[in-house]
C-alpha cells in the first residue's frame, strides 16, 4: 500500500509541474509578441507584459512550490504518518488521531503558507501589487488557522470518535457532519468575513447604493446589504464576490474595485454576483461538495483495513491521499465553474448592459494583472473562469 500511495504522490507532483511548465513556455511566447499584440486588442501592450510577467514569476513560483509540497507528501506517506502517529499514541485514539490531523495538515500548509509569502513579497511587491505588511500577513494567516480550527477541530474530533467507536455505519454520520460543517461555514462566511478577516462598511456612496438598490429589486433579489471591503490595505487588486446564502448572504466589493470603476461598470459587476445567487451557484456548489464528500467516505471507508493502521493513521493518510485524488476530477469542476461565470456574465447583460460589464472587466483584468492567455491543457485544470478574450468576445456579441 506505501508504494501505491507513493506512486499517487509522484503522480500528482509529475503531472503539475508538466502543466505549469506547459503555462510557462505558452507565457514565455506570449511575452515575445506582447509588444505586437498580446493582449488581443482588448488589452494595451503595456500592461500585457506587467500581466505575463507577473503571471509567469507565479507559475515558476507555483513548480518550486509543488516540488515541495510533493517531497513533504512524499516523506509523510512513506513513513512520516506512522511515525508520527507513535509519538501521538499515547493521547489516546481521539486525541492522537486530531494532533496526528494537525501535524500533517500543518506541515503541507507550512510549505503553502512559504509560497504565498514568496508570492505576495516578492513577485506582487516587485511589480507594485502588493500593500501587506509582514505583521498584517502573518495576522491574517493566524486569524484563518484559528478560525478553521474553531469549526474544523472538534468536527475532526468527532469523525475520530465514529472511525473508533461508530461502528459499521459510522462513516455516514462522519460524512453529514462534514457536510454539516461545511454549510455552516458558507454561511457563516459573511460575519466572519466582515468582522474578524476583513473590515467591511456599507456602500458610502448614497446615489450609486440606491442604483444597486433598484438594480437587486428589479432582479427579483432579496440579498443582504452591498457590503466594501478594505482590500486596499493588502493589495491594489480588485475584486467581487457574492458570499454566504439566505439571510445572511451578501456582495462584497473590493474598496480598490469602486476606485477603477465607473458607475455603470459597478453595477455591471455587482449584475454579475447577483447572477451567480439567482442561478443558486452556492446551493449547487454546496450540493456537488455533498455528492464528491460522500463517495470519499465510503471509499475510506471501504479502504480502512487495506490501509490498516491507528484510526489517526488512517485518518492523516485521508486527509493527504484526498486532494491527489482531486486533481484528476478538477477539469470537470472547472468546466462547470466556468459555464457558471458564463451564466452571471449573461445575467448581467440582461439587466444592465453588456458593454458596460465588459469595460469593467478589462479595468479588472489589467488591475489584477490577469494574463491575456494560458496553455488549453493548463487552463483545463486551473482556470475556474473563462480566457479573458473568449469571455469578451462572448459578452461582445
Amino acid at each position: 500500500m506505501t508504494a501505491i500511495l507513493l506512486a499517487l504522490a509522484t503522480s500528482w507532483t509529475a503531472l503539475l509541474v508538466w502543466l505549469n511548465r506547459r503555462q510557462a513556455a505558452h507565457l514565455c511566447t506570449l511575452g515575445a509578441g506582447a509588444g505586437a499584440g498580446a493582449g488581443e486588442g482588448w488589452l494595451d501592450a503595456a500592461s500585457a507584459c506587467t500581466a505575463i510577467d507577473v503571471t509567469l514569476a507565479r507559475t515558476r513560483l507555483t513548480i518550486a512550490g509543488t516540488l515541495a509540497e510533493g517531497a513533504v507528501v512524499a516523506l509523510l506517506l512513506g513513513g512520516g504518518v506512522a511515525a508520527l502517529d507513535g509519538l501521538f499514541a499515547a493521547f489516546g485514539p481521539v486525541a492522537g488521531a486530531v494532533a496526528l490531523v494537525v501535524a500533517v495538515v500543518a506541515a503541507r500548509g507550512a510549505v503553502r503558507l512559504a509560497v504565498q509569502a514568496v508570492g505576495v513579497f516578492g513577485i506582487d511587491a516587485r511589480h507594485g501589487l502588493n500593500r501587506a505588511s509582514p505583521g498584517l500577513f502573518l495576522a491574517d494567516a493566524a486569524k484563518r488557522a484559528a478560525l478553521s480550527a474553531a469549526l474544523g477541530l472538534p468536527a475532526l474530533a468527532a469523525v475520530a470518535w465514529l472511525a473508533d467507536r461508530g461502528g459499521r455505519a459510522w462513516w455516514l454520520w462522519a460524512w453529514g457532519l462534514w457536510f454539516a460543517v461545511a454549510v455552516l461555514r458558507t454561511a457563516v462566511q459573511p460575519l466572519v468575513a466582515a468582522t474578524v478577516l476583513n473590515r467591511s462598511a456599507p456602500l458610502a456612496d448614497a446615489r450609486l447604493a440606491g442604483r444597486l438598490e433598484a438594480l437587486l429589486t428589479r432582479c427579483g433579489l432579496r440579498l443582504g446589504a452591498v457590503r466594501v471591503v478594505d482590500a486596499s490595505r493588502r493589495t491594489r487588486r480588485a475584486n467581487a464576490s457574492v458570499v454566504g446564502f439566505g439571510a445572511a448572504r451578501r456582495i462584497m466589493l473590493h474598496d480598490t474595485l469602486l476606485e477603477r470603476l465607473a458607475e455603470d461598470e459597478v453595477e455591471a459587476v455587482v449584475a454579475h454576483e447577483a447572477g451567480h445567487a439567482r442561478h443558486h451557484h452556492v446551493a449547487r456548489y454546496l450540493a456537488g461538495m455533498a455528492a464528491t464528500g460522500f463517495a470519499a467516505f465510503a471509499a475510506f471507508a471501504a479502504l480502512g483495513p487495506v490501509l490498516g493502521g491507528s484510526v489517526g493513521e488512517r485518518l492523516a493518510v485521508f486527509v493527504l491521499v484526498l486532494p491527489l485524488v482531486g486533481l484528476f476530477l478538477r477539469p470537470v469542476a472547472v468546466r462547470i465553474l466556468r459555464g457558471w461565470e458564463y451564466q452571471a456574465d449573461a445575467f448581467a447583460a440582461r439587466n444592465t448592459s453588456a458593454e458596460a460589464l465588459s469595460r469593467a472587466l478589462v479595468k479588472l483584468y489589467a488591475a489584477n494583472a490577469n494574463a491575456p492567455g494560458g496553455d488549453p491543457l493548463h487552463a483545463a485544470f486551473h482556470a475556474s473562469h473563462p480566457e479573458p478574450a473568449q469571455r469578451l468576445a462572448r459578452l461582445r456579441a
